[in-house]
């Protein structure tokens, strides 16, 4: 096989639609069988969407930017088809709502699968060469081997992070650098000081309010025990006064 990477992806769709048109052929008694076929579709999609999310989508957003959009919401669409494959694994053969359940995952990845050969993968093609088709394809095949088969696994639902590239990583500078400006500004003034004698830096400003802050609060102190001094001293006479008349009418 060539390892062409839209060869190996289309090679995949192919064999999960013939697992489905198994399914819906299979009848509604036939418990046992569906329980297989579906067994057989969540690996199948488990590796696929594995592959996809760690080589592919990373790779063409490196390669073609404006595709970027397209894969995000590629990216969305595997979310879905992997949590309905892992309520699908956790769920017996024989409930109610199996059939539905494996029905709109059916008819999900069928519409997904559809959106990449028709609109996704001409896109792809036209912007990427041969020689770097097979390269990703090389990288598709070595990824399958290392991937989950069944959603239980804990790298079978990792969320994938967004798709970097040069400008993605330009932008994510620039976020960082503007959220410790935004830190910043939280514990100091936003005022930029000019390198003159009355601007004195925030750090240098916070000691001087201290400092003027004890200050008045000595002086306020000061002032309020004078005031007390100068009220007991101008009532101290009237009070020698009346001690004098009151030890006067005691002796007499």
């Amino acid at each position: 096989m060539s390892s062409d990477a839209i060869v190996v992806l289309k090679a995949d769709h192919k064999e999960i639609r013939d697992l489905f048109r198994e399914f819906q052929a299979a009848g509604d008694k036939a418990v046992k069988k569906k329980s297989k076929i579906v067994g057989q579709i969540i690996e199948l999609l488990t590796v696929h969407t594995y592959i996809e999310n760690e080589v592919m989508y990373p790779e063409v957003c490196a390669l073609l930017p404006d595709l970027k959009d397209d894969v995000l919401e590629s990216y969305e669409e595997h979310h879905v088809a992997d949590v309905l494959c892992m309520e699908l694994a956790a769920m017996p053969a024989g409930a109610e709502r199996y059939d539905a359940k494996a029905t709109v995952l059916i008819e999900s990845v069928t519409h997904h699968i559809e959106e990449e050969e028709q609109d996704w993968f001409p896109k792809v093609r036209a912007g990427l060469s041969r020689k770097q088709l097979q390269q990703i394809g090389a990288k598709l095949e070595q990824a399958r081997e290392k991937a989950p088969r069944s959603p239980a696994q804990p790298s079978a639902l990792k969320r994938p992070s967004t798709p970097s590239s040069p400008d993605g990583q330009t932008r994510l500078s620039q976020r960082r650098r503007r959220s410790r400006a935004a830190f910043r500004r939280m514990h100091w003034p936003t005022r930029r000081y000019a390198p003159h004698a009355s601007h004195s830096p925030p750090r240098e400003r916070c000691r001087k309010h201290l400092l003027c802050g004890a200050t008045g609060s000595f002086l306020s102190w000061t002032v309020t025990s004078c005031r007390l001094y100068r009220g007991v001293t101008s009532f101290w006479p009237l009070i020698q006064t009346s001690r004098a008349a009151w030890s006067t009418m005691r002796a007499d």
